[in-house]
């Protein structure tokens, strides 16, 4: 260990520092440990797991070709779409835009580095925003996630225009999602080595139909 009063994490291995960090995952957590010890400073540029609240600051340092787990939140803690306010179209100013699913919003960080690094991404979007305009996530992820197992979508209305075939993606989750019967088809096409498929909440198709491949 290091010597006294010096930093308790100056004696660990890089590599050991970011995996605890990993386990705190919590951006604005992370932060805070970023402030207290110049080692765990360090190690968070090599963070394999972040969770994102909405609420949180810039992270753009945090994504790299390190990170393999992204959870981003801004569900405010509600797990049914029923617990929120519905709301018309336009009522929120553009500056305070919660569309975590939308596609400027997801591009931001899959088109980073981390994209391609990335395995397992969970999104729970803010639903008074989300349920009156459709979100890009699914175009955008399977353009820059190649190599996603896991995903994880909630609160949202899914477009799949210009959805391209995840080959490796395993476990699938939409939770309170709407999709119309043609979207709900694409998605039998582009995931075709599916293992997991959990629907919970999905609305919106009137002939659901699923094809699943022996």
């Amino acid at each position: 260990m290091s010597g006294h009063g010096g930093d308790p994490f100056d004696s660990l291995p890089a590599a050991i520092a970011a995996d605890i960090l990993s386990l705190v995952a919590d951006a604005s957590d992370i932060a805070a440990c970023r402030l207290a010890s110049r080692p765990l400073l360090a190690a968070s540029y090599a963070c394999s797991r972040i969770r994102l609240r909405a609420a949180a600051g810039n992270v753009a340092s945090l994504l790299g070709p390190h990170l393999r787990c992204l959870e981003l939140d801004a569900s405010e803690g509600r797990g049914h779409p029923d617990d929120a306010a519905w709301v018309e179209e336009g009522e929120f100013d553009e500056g305070d835009d919660l569309h975590l699913t939308a596609m400027e919003a997801v591009a931001a960080w899959a088109a980073t580095a981390a994209g391609a690094a990335l395995r397992e991404v969970a999104i729970a979007d803010y639903w008074p925003q989300s349920c009156w305009r459709k979100a890009e996530a699914l175009p955008v992820i399977s353009r820059f996630c190649h190599n996603l197992l896991k995903l994880r979508l909630r609160n949202a209305w899914l477009s799949v225009d210009g959805l391209r075939t995840m080959a490796n993606l395993t476990h699938l989750t939409l939770e309170f999602i709407r999709l119309d019967d043609e979207d709900l088809t694409k998605l039998n096409e582009c995931f075709p080595c599916l293992q997991i498929l959990n629907l919970i909440g999905v609305e919106g198709s009137r002939t659901p139909r699923l094809t699943f491949i022996s």
